[in-house]
């Protein structure tokens, strides 16, 4: 996967790319138990802005549990998860050419702008604005829905 994704020549298939890795490995997987399903609505409504930390203590387990069981079904720590949520958020923020650079950071939970850039650069290998700039050069970009 990771060579796929580094050989993807735009943003959008570097993501395309890990959502069809992630696709795969649920489809591969047995059926979540009900404490990770609720550990996985957790992330997702907060839309990746939770820690770990405080998914833990809502869902009454260890650390060490909780990385057990997300490791188990998702092939990810919680913390990985966390962050990827997070990314997606940013991405559907991104494609809103009316929200700033800042409140798009703001929005997703970052507390400055130089931990949202960074971030974004290390799964991306873009600057936000460059993406943002990319992405108005293709025109639009469609998402499907995609449920993890």
């Amino acid at each position: 996967m990771a060579e796929q994704i580094v050989t993807a020549s735009t943003a959008s298939a570097k993501i395309a790319q890990l959502e069809a890795f992630l696709l795969h490995r649920l489809d591969r997987l047995a059926p979540f138990n009900p404490t990770l399903q609720t550990a996985v609505d957790a992330v997702r409504q907060a839309h990746g802005d939770i820690t770990v930390t405080a998914l833990r203590t809502h869902l009454s387990l260890s650390e060490r549990q909780l990385e057990r069981s997300f490791l188990h079904y998702t092939g990810l720590t919680p913390r990985q998860f966390v962050r990827l949520t997070r990314f997606r958020q940013v991405v559907q923020l991104l494609h809103q050419p009316e929200i700033s650079l800042t409140d798009v950071a703001y929005r997703a939970g970052y507390y400055d702008q130089a931990h949202f850039i960074h971030d974004f650069k290390a799964l991306a290998d873009l600057t936000p604005r460059e993406y943002r700039r990319e992405q108005g050069d293709v025109g639009f970009l469609q998402f499907p829905a995609v449920t993890f």
